[in-house]
């Protein structure tokens, strides 16, 4: 099976292809601050979905 976006799906990404770049300008930290905050949310989830 081969799965593609549509038109539609196709504009929306291009919409939402900087939103990452402007969600890091926007916390005002650095890349090892950022990376050790994903690292402890993926630990709250693991977490969280275990009970």
């Amino acid at each position: 099976m081969i799965v593609t976006l549509t038109d539609a799906g196709r504009e929306l990404k291009a919409k939402a292809h900087g939103i990452p770049g402007s969600v890091i300008c926007a916390a005002a930290c650095d890349k090892e601050t950022l990376l050790s905050l994903k690292a402890q949310l993926e630990t709250l989830r693991s977490n969280l979905n275990q009970q």
